[in-house]
């Protein structure tokens, strides 16, 4: 109805009706089984589509490489758009604008436009203006371990069906070194977003012929750790870890050796080596402020940070994972402020400080859900839930931890969890649980996980 509508400036009602009437039966593709209202509506969508200047029909054509929505400036770089010939074809209902301000199509008519893309013979070339597009965004993003650029999941959350389609494409079509700087380029996409979705597609990659350039493979080896280690597979993400800083060694690539150290540091502390964590922090701090690398300086803080605190230094423990989240605002640095935020919260609980733990959860939470890490977001929500339970807030308590039980039982990731943390919970929370407890927390199982972040920042402001 819409498509014939926006002729209605044109044609009066009753000549178009008369023409789409011709027009139907000559236009009516696909199968011939199909349903009725399945052919109508394909051969309405030709009928406006042969109605198109050839202009318009190109263009058209080549929105269809987008996957879920596109920007003007994506338009324009990889499509050649032109502003009169897309208002015109959202003027005729073949593209959308939707409430965000970004552009699209019905998934009828995007299906429609990407058959004529095929058939026209300019598929690869638009498909692969997209990839390079979507690749020069995502390596400007700030996403992967050893980039000293600030952060901006912002750039990449919105066109993360287009990086996807990307990805396929360059997977599908042999452009195997194309694909690794996407994926590696995304890194800490994959860790906040969807871990498992990144080690499905990393390893993946990982398989194909070894002909990737060494410093790639070392690249694309260490993101693959990253969301190996977060999903639990320890074993796994060692060995990964150490094959990747064998080719940076062989590469003398101080900057990469450096960043890997912390990763290997940090799995050393995760095993209670203390004294091997120790050494490989502070040989990891030293090349990254030899190489000026603050975001690799704010990571080796930390390290040092969370070493201090088992050796029984809590207040200089604080300071140093202060002095990290400070020097990861300062570059940037989003994900790993608000990880040093959820950090410093924690040492508060244990301390049985709740307000101070409630200042630091609060601010963590805001950064997590900017930058889209559900995964990360469960961790504050049982943050949340502990401040509560030391106040003797148990109602609030109760729905929160709920929700983290209901979202723990999906078997998504929760980034910084570890085994021994369910203890930790079980007695700051559980068996201390006061009254009300119990039937909140049935009934924090059944909230929506967005429901539950919402209860979760009242909670905290609260405080």
């Amino acid at each position: 109805v819409e498509l014939a509508a926006a002729r209605t400036k044109l044609l009066p009602p009753v000549q178009l009706l008369g023409r789409l009437e011709q027009a139907l039966p000559l236009l009516t593709a696909g199968r011939r089984d199909a349903p009725e209202r399945q052919r109508t509506l394909r051969a309405t969508i030709a009928w406006s589509f042969h109605l198109l200047t050839p202009h318009e029909q190109d263009l058209f054509r080549r929105l269809s490489v987008f996957a879920g929505s596109f920007d003007l400036t994506a338009a324009e770089r990889i499509c050649d758009a032109e502003l009169d010939t897309l208002q015109s074809l959202l003027e005729k209902n073949l593209v959308r604008r939707w409430e965000s301000g970004r552009f699209g199509m019905l998934e009828t008519i995007h299906e429609y436009a990407g058959g004529r893309l095929e058939e026209s013979g300019d598929a690869e070339r638009v498909r692969d203006r997209h990839a390079a597009y979507f690749l020069e965004l995502a390596e400007s993003a700030g996403l992967a371990a050893d980039v000293d650029l600030p952060q901006r999941h912002d750039l990449v959350i919105p066109e993360a069906s287009n990086l996807r389609a990307a990805l396929d494409w360059a997977g599908s079509t042999g452009r195997l070194e194309l694909a690794a700087r996407l994926a590696v380029a995304l890194e800490n996409f994959w860790v906040t977003n969807n871990p498992v979705e990144g080690m499905r597609r990393i390893e993946a990659l990982l398989r194909e012929p070894d002909d990737l350039p060494p410093l790639l493979r070392a690249r694309t080896l260490r993101a693959s750790a990253s969301c190996t280690f977060l999903l639990g597979e320890r074993d796994v993400a060692q060995r990964t870890l150490e094959e990747s800083l064998a080719i940076f060694r062989d590469l003398g690539d101080d900057h990469g050796i450096a960043v890997i150290l912390h990763r290997l540091a940090v799995a050393a502390m995760v095993r209670g080596e203390r004294e091997q964590a120790a050494a490989l922090g502070e040989e990891s701090l030293a090349l990254h402020r030899a190489s000026g690398s603050r975001k690799g300086e704010a990571q080796a803080l930390a390290l040092l940070g969370s070493l201090a605190w088992e050796q029984g230094h809590r207040e200089r423990a604080l300071e140093l994972l202060a002095e990290s989240a400070e020097l990861a605002r300062a570059v940037g640095f989003r994900w790993w402020e608000a990880g040093m935020l959820v950090q410093i919260a924690w040492h508060n609980l244990e301390l049985r400080r709740p307000d101070e733990a409630a200042r630091a959860a609060r601010d963590a939470l805001s950064i997590r859900k900017g930058i889209g890490d559900r995964p990360g977001t469960v961790l504050v929500l049982a943050v949340a839930a502990g401040a509560a339970a030391v106040a003797g807030r148990w109602t609030t308590a109760g729905r929160l931890w709920g929700a983290v039980e209901a979202e723990r039982a999906r078997g998504e990731a929760v980034v910084g969890w570890q085994p021994e943390d369910d203890a930790f919970f079980a007695e700051l929370i559980i068996d201390r649980a006061g009254s009300g407890f119990e039937d909140a927390r049935a009934a924090g199982r059944s909230l929506a996980f967005e429901a539950a972040v919402e209860e979760a920042e009242e909670a905290l402001a609260a405080h």
